[in-house]
């Protein structure tokens, strides 16, 4: 009995590799036109959170069914997102080498202030667009909400998003192997793992409401 549990495991393990295996470069191509980041980071979302709630799935075919539900929202909140970050990035660039004293000290810690809230909300939205049905004003809140009420998971979510640079932190003096392992497995798994930990999250929100 012990070897067909042990066999079920490592059939369990290997399909889930090879699921995120074909997430990861799914994700990658829908990625390229980079307008499509939103769309296709929310589609990951949407399968990964399945994988993580043991629902069976057809993996491509439930991927390219979220990227097409969500695109027109997950990209709004994505150009969103890069035009607040560029407009506060640009802000701070300005006003450090334009400005002097304590009022540019007051500011660019003020501008500092709204880049980690809008960091912190950004490890929700395409979550959030994944998971529920919102509109996209809710979507913005309930992320913002979710990031500053459960600061423990915002932490960890901030943690694993860290794996990728890891990688290649670890990989620096053998690119080519860190840049393969990024191609084919690493952020899907990244994302696999926020999954795991928003799933849970995600349940006792809805079993609250």
């Amino acid at each position: 009995m012990k070897l067909f549990s042990m066999d079920g495991k490592f059939l369990e393990t290997f399909n889930k590799i090879t699921d995120l295996v074909t997430l990861n470069i799914l994700w990658l191509l829908c990625c390229i036109p980079i307008i499509t980041i939103g769309a296709s980071t929310s589609a990951l979302y949407q399968v990964t959170l399945q994988i993580a709630e043991n629902r069976d799935s057809y993996i491509t075919k439930e991927f390219f069914k979220a990227f097409r539900e969500n695109f027109r929202q997950a990209t709004i909140v994505w150009l969103a997102v890069i035009v607040t970050g560029f407009v506060l990035l640009s802000d701070m660039f300005i006003i450090s080498h334009f400005f002097t004293g304590s009022d540019m000290s007051v500011i660019l810690g003020l501008i500092f202030m709204i880049l980690i809230l809008l960091f912190a909300g950004s490890m929700y939205f395409f979550p959030v667009i994944a998971y529920f049905r919102n509109s996209t004003k809710k979507i913005f809140s309930n992320s913002f909400r979710l990031a500053f009420s459960n600061l423990r998971t915002t932490f960890q979510l901030f943690l694993i998003g860290l794996i990728p640079a890891l990688v290649m932190i670890l990989f620096h003096e053998r690119i080519i192997i860190g840049t393969f392992l990024l191609i084919v497995i690493v952020p899907a798994l990244s994302v696999f793992c926020k999954s795991v930990l928003l799933s849970k999250l995600f349940k006792t929100i809805k079993v609250a409401n």
